[in-house]
């Protein structure tokens, strides 16, 4: 059992973690239309997907394949997040006028910065299987660790208010 455990903790630390990523996101968008309803649905399809990767990763850590295809996963996700980002932020067609400049490009570059770091990962695990999972463990620290951005993104929340 102790595998399946660890697959339901690393895989609700990392749906928490896209979870806090979204609700950043539409915390500053405030209206809607089609294309990002379904845009939305996508990113929930690849973020209901991670109990799978995650086995495979719990399970055959040692195979490449589960690594590839956990971190493929997760480049996915990231990447839809961000098109949700530059769809809503895009003329800031739906999302609140004062939200600044420097806002909209902080979270894409930290959004991007998973996926970034994902790429790296599949890259490594042809040299190292530890060093890739190693750069998963660091993906995890660098989102659950609060920065400037942060701070910014809830100053910028609270002069909405």
């Amino acid at each position: 059992m102790l595998p399946d455990l660890l697959t339901l903790i690393v895989s609700f630390v990392i749906l928490g973690i896209y979870w806090i990523g979204h609700n950043n996101v539409f915390s500053h968008i405030i209206r809607h239309d089609r294309t990002l309803l379904w845009l939305n649905i996508f990113f929930l399809m690849s973020v209901a997907t991670i109990p799978f990767p995650t086995t495979l990763v719990v399970r055959y850590g040692e195979a490449q394949i589960s690594i590839i295809i956990y971190a493929i996963n997760l480049i996915v996700g990231g990447v839809l997040l961000d098109v949700i980002w530059w769809y809503g932020s895009h003329k800031r067609h739906l999302m609140c006028e004062s939200v600044q400049l420097q806002l909209i490009y902080s979270f894409h570059r930290r959004i991007l910065t998973g996926p970034f770091i994902y790429l790296i990962a599949i890259g490594v695990s042809f040299v190292s299987m530890v060093a890739a999972k190693l750069l998963f463990v660091a993906a995890v620290v660098f989102y659950l660790v609060p920065t400037a951005q942060d701070f910014f993104h809830h100053r910028q929340l609270s002069s909405q208010d």
